[in-house]
């Protein structure tokens, strides 16, 4: 088939811009963002969810940060997880239920002010700590892969930590981090 050249980029762009066209009228231009938690127009975005006052759109991308988006997730039954959580009623549970009530409410420091908050846990092997970050965690999704580790490079953490955004960043085991990678202090 013969085609004058000018006549092929014509009808070549026509056809490029109609099927363009097609595709933007059978599905939305989806945004790419860089980390989690509130965006400047007041939506949300949790995982791969992009929640907003009259919207909730799902397979958002979450540029460069899929494996750390990946575990949010919204699955389970509400009452389970309520179960577990009346452990923090219990009279010595008073630290542990403070650390989980921070962890609930960490989307919300965006209205404070407040660039967000540390909370560094000491003591005994076996009094929860891992466990009540793993219940922080399974707040927005998986238990343990939200969970960060001293293994983990202080590169992978930072990244980690800034693409949470408004999501609490746990981290267990951070104290053995300076004996694995002893400059990185200046990464944190």
């Amino acid at each position: 088939v013969y085609m004058d050249q000018k006549m092929g980029a014509e009808n070549m762009t026509q056809y490029t811009r109609s099927y363009l066209s097609e595709l933007h009228a059978r599905k939305a231009v989806m945004q790419s963002y860089t980390n989690l938690g509130w965006k400047e127009d007041g939506s949300f975005l949790l995982g791969k969810y992009h929640i907003g006052k009259d919207f909730m759109r799902e397979n958002v991308v979450v540029a460069k940060t899929l494996p750390v988006a990946a575990p949010i997730q919204m699955t389970g039954e509400l009452g389970p997880w309520v179960e577990l959580t009346e452990v923090l009623q219990e009279e010595d549970m008073h630290t542990m239920a403070f650390v989980f009530l921070v962890g609930l409410s960490a989307p919300l420091y965006h209205f404070t002010g407040f660039g967000g908050v540390a909370i560094n846990m000491v003591g005994e092997t076996g009094i929860g700590k891992t466990s009540i970050q793993r219940l922080i965690n399974s707040l927005y999704g998986h238990p343990e892969k939200l969970l960060a580790r001293a293994g983990d490079s202080p590169k992978n953490n930072v990244s980690r930590l800034a693409t949470m955004g408004h999501l609490p960043g746990c981290c267990d085991e951070l104290g053995n981090l300076v004996l694995l990678h002893p400059n990185c202090h200046r990464q944190l």
